[in-house]
């Protein structure tokens, strides 16, 4: 996704606007939300089992 994709998407205005300011981080976290939200179902599962 471009940037100027990104930046003009309604839910990065809306988070723009809660955020309160445009900033490396707000884009950087944005990115890496949406690509969380999209990736398939276990690929980024964390084993929480323990083997004694």
């Amino acid at each position: 996704m471009s940037a100027r994709a990104i930046t003009e998407s309604e839910l990065f205005k809306r988070c723009l606007e809660s955020h309160g300011h445009l900033c490396p981080g707000l884009s950087l976290g944005y990115q890496a939300a949406m690509a969380s939200m999209i990736s398939p179902p276990g690929a980024m599962s964390i084993s929480t089992s323990t083997t004694a």
